[in-house]
Parts: C-alpha cells; sequence; structure tokens
C-alpha cells in the first residue's frame, strides 16, 4: 500500500486532508460497491470550487508546477464529462492551457479528438479513478499518437490495484519514457474517511 502523505509537506498534507473532506460531502463514495464518483464533486458548486482550489495548492505543493507545460484530461467513452470540470477549474486556479482528449469520438467522422492545449513535452495529466491503469494507459497512448506527452499523471483516487507499476513498466516499454504517477487520494483512505464519518 502506497504512503501517499510520505515526504509532502505541510501544506500537501492539508489540502488532502480537506480534499477528502469535500469528496465525502459530496456523496461521491459508495460502500456498497467501493467506488468514488467524482461527478458528485463537480456537479455541486459547493463543492467544486473549494475541492479545485484544494487540488491547485496540492499540485503546487508537490509537483515541479514550472516545468508543467499545460494541463490534459479525458472525456470517456464510460463516463462522460469524468473529470473534465474539474479540470476546467484546475486549470485555471494554476494558469495552466488546458486540452481535452475526447475518449468517444469517431476518427471515421472527421470529429477532433483533441480539443485545446496539446503539451509536445512535460504535459499534467489528470485522471478521475485509477484501478489497474488499463484505460489511463489507453488514453496516453491516444494523447501520444496526437502529439500530445504527458509527463505526469495525477489521480485523484487510486484503488490500489496495479495502476502505478502498471503504468511504470509500460510507459517505459511503449512510450520510452516513464510516466510519473501521483494519486492524490486512495480508496482505501476514501473507505476509511466515510467510516470515520458515519461513526462505524
Amino acid at each position: 500500500m502506497t504512503q501517499p502523505d510520505a515526504g509532502l509537506n505541510q501544506e500537501a498534507v492539508a489540502a488532502r486532508a480537506r480534499q477528502l473532506e469535500l469528496l465525502l460531502e459530496a456523496g461521491a463514495y459508495n460502500p456498497g460497491n467501493q467506488f468514488v464518483n467524482v461527478d458528485h464533486v463537480w456537479a455541486s458548486p459547493r463543492t467544486l470550487e473549494p475541492f479545485c482550489h484544494h487540488l491547485a495548492e496540492y499540485v503546487r505543493a508537490s509537483l515541479p508546477l514550472l516545468q508543467v507545460k499545460g494541463l490534459v484530461t479525458v472525456d470517456s467513452l464510460l463516463y462522460p464529462f469524468g473529470p473534465v470540470p474539474i479540470a476546467v477549474q484546475l486549470a485555471v486556479q494554476l494558469g495552466l492551457p488546458l486540452g481535452i482528449w475526447k475518449e468517444n469520438a469517431d476518427p471515421l467522422s472527421g470529429a477532433h479528438r483533441f480539443y485545446g492545449h496539446k503539451p509536445a513535452e512535460n504535459g499534467l495529466m489528470l485522471y478521475d479513478v485509477t484501478r489497474f491503469g488499463l484505460t489511463a494507459m489507453r488514453a496516453l497512448l491516444a494523447m501520444r499518437d496526437e502529439g500530445c506527452c504527458p509527463r505526469w499523471l495525477l489521480t485523484l483516487v487510486d484503488c490500489e490495484q496495479g495502476a502505478a507499476e502498471f503504468l511504470k513498466v509500460e510507459t517505459l516499454k511503449q512510450m520510452k519514457q516513464e510516466i510519473i504517477f501521483v494519486p492524490v487520494l486512495t480508496l482505501a483512505e476514501v473507505a476509511a474517511g466515510f467510516f470515520e464519518r458515519e461513526g462505524r
């Protein structure tokens, strides 16, 4: 199990704690299927703005922001919009140009698959929930084919089911560059926070 607080400064640790509170306040965790749906965060302005504010604090405290050339995210086929509203707010907070890769665009229709800014190097990719890393890897490869090269993958929640290890190996093998995996929270932390909040 990873230790997300290890090596982080006090600002980053405080930002993570506040994000966890807001995630739970929004009702994003479902204990029945043990899953986090970030749509609950962006569906309410009461949680979206402060969540993104604290996410920006976390990024500033834990990543070399001056090296980041742009923020990118995925509009997924399975989860339309996904982290897109969060990415828009985060890009504004950090002063970064934004690009969105649209997974459900049909390449045969002539529709664009990438909208906005494509950082050719040192991009920061925002992802909502990672499990095994397969869908994140597919998105990374598709973005590379579009001329966009993320260097960091910032995932809001990591389920700790192997994504970090898989992405480390596969990005080196398939992209000749290791993507730095940056989980903000883990599913175990979200679950523990939920049950503590519920008094169980």
